[in-house]
């Protein structure tokens, strides 16, 4: 049972990875035409009708009392959309994967700052070793 759940956990991921590409190529494609904002939000309202079904059939697994933090996790969610759509259109598709790579890093030291997170040596030795990383890939300086 176990392994059946794995093997379809990978094949998600697998599907995910694909569907990311497609993204890419669909922003690099429809750039020059169209605004990140709309393509974002298009994406967003694709991802609604998706998931339609699913929330008309169990409308009470969406029920909440923080109607404005859902707000601001959507505005937010938008607002990276946007920045990644406006990223793959103007910046070299391996930079941006770079810097898509530093997202766990933003994640840890947000954790410290808006959770209370205590920070732990080895966290912030993998934080400063992950950025170190990160830089490298980036090249700054190091010309095309």
């Amino acid at each position: 049972m176990m392994e059946a759940r794995a093997l379809l956990g990978v094949g998600l991921m697998v599907l995910v990875a694909g569907m990311n590409a497609v993204d890419a190529v669909l922003v690099r494609f429809l750039a020059d035409d169209i605004h990140p904002f709309f393509m974002g939000f298009t994406r967003a309202a694709f991802g609604l009708l998706a998931m339609l079904p699913w929330i008309l059939h169990r409308p009470g697994m969406l029920m909440t009392r923080r109607h404005w933090l859902h707000g601001l996790r959507a505005a937010l969610k938008l607002g990276s959309l946007v920045a990644l759509f406006a990223a793959l259109a103007g910046a070299p598709l391996a930079t941006v994967t770079a810097i898509g790579f530093a997202s766990p890093l933003f994640v840890t030291v947000g954790a410290w700052f808006v959770l209370r997170e205590a920070p732990q040596a080895i966290r912030i030795a993998a934080v400063v070793l992950g950025f170190i990383g990160v830089v490298v890939l980036l090249k700054p300086g190091g010309g095309t």
